[in-house]
């Protein structure tokens, strides 16, 4: 949460606060089913539940909630699941973006080949997951 106040604390200018749910999912296989149901799971319950809690507009100073998940694959996804998890989008605005907004981040992790592949909000992940494989590979 960041603030900013003039002179007393009373006497606040500005307040907003930032939230991230992340999902970890374990699958042998990646496919375009998945995604659509992740999607489906956004809409349905994380989005209303998590970020809304529930009521109309999330709470007062809500900046910008990320639903991110990250999915652990045994095997990479075909070339047509590729290109689907680069399209996935969910962004959802709030009173015109006055309450925020709300985006999904999806990230799918191999074992086999140990390649990452995001969509377009969510690439930052990218290099979180490939120093993950890199200090695994340390370990073992």
């Amino acid at each position: 949460m960041s603030e900013k106040y003039v002179l007393r604390k009373e006497a606040q200018l500005w307040a907003v606060k930032t939230f991230e749910h992340v999902f970890f999912i374990k699958e042998n296989s990646f496919s375009p089913e998945k995604i659509d149901e992740i999607k489906e799971l956004i809409i349905q319950k994380i989005e209303p539940e998590f970020v809304r809690k529930n009521d109309k507009y999330p709470e007062k100073d809500h900046m910008i909630s990320y639903i991110t998940f990250v999915v652990l694959c045994d095997s990479a996804p075909d070339p047509q699941t590729k290109k689907l998890i680069k399209k996935f989008h969910f962004d959802k605005g709030y009173l015109l973006n006055f309450r925020g907004h709300s985006e999904a981040r999806l990230a799918v992790a191999t074992m086999d080949t140990k390649e990452v592949f995001t969509n377009y909000v969510g690439k930052e992940l990218k290099s979180l997951l490939f120093d993950i494989y890199k200090k695994m590979e340390e370990l073992l």
